[in-house]
């Protein structure tokens, strides 16, 4: 099976082939990191900070918190912001202040544990943004030094929201992965 985890879906990721590294072939960690890593125990404050303020500013927290404030950020926020409205078929529902209360403890929870053992010996893709402020990319770096087949691309001007910001490119780059 192959796995992909992006965020907090990548912390879980790592938990599982930690538990379980013999069912996973080849895992792909985007805007992530290892327990402890760089800066994640602040992930917390600064997802807090970008929800006050965009409460404040009428803007989508997550136009904050996954984009950078450049022009191309800014366009890829509103490109991302239109393709979910788009969606027609099975919306998400909107999250609750509980789930993001729970979300925000075991991320924080992660950024302070020691990194366990590593297991899983398999390829590994690494995406991240460059600007990333939820999960900075010093923590791909963190990653890389954990996983012994792992390869890191890093995007320019990316935030925490890489994926949705470079759809076409994580895309073939996922794909060319996964073929091999």
């Amino acid at each position: 099976m192959d796995l992909f985890g992006l965020s907090i879906g990548g912390m879980v990721a790592q938990e599982t082939t930690r538990q379980a590294p013999d069912l996973i072939d080849r895992l792909i960690l985007a805007g992530t990191g290892p327990q402890g890593g760089p800066g994640e125990a602040a992930m917390t404050g600064v997802t807090v900070r970008a929800i006050l303020r965009g409460l404040a500013t009428f803007t989508n927290p997550t136009t904050l918190l996954f984009f950078t404030r450049t022009p191309t950020g800014s366009q890829a926020a509103k490109s991302y912001q239109a393709r979910l409205k788009r969606r027609s078929a099975g919306p998400d529902k909107p999250v609750t202040a509980a789930v993001i209360r729970a979300q925000l403890r075991a991320v924080n929870r992660w950024g302070h544990q020691q990194p366990g053992p590593n297991k899983f010996t398999g390829p590994v893709l690494i995406p991240h943004g460059d600007s990333d402020r939820m999960v900075p990319a010093g923590n791909a770096d963190a990653l890389l030094t954990r996983l012994p087949d792992a390869e890191v691309r890093i995007f320019a001007d990316s935030g925490h929201g890489v994926v949705p910001q470079n759809h076409r490119s994580v895309t073939e780059l996922t794909s060319g992965f996964l073929r091999r």
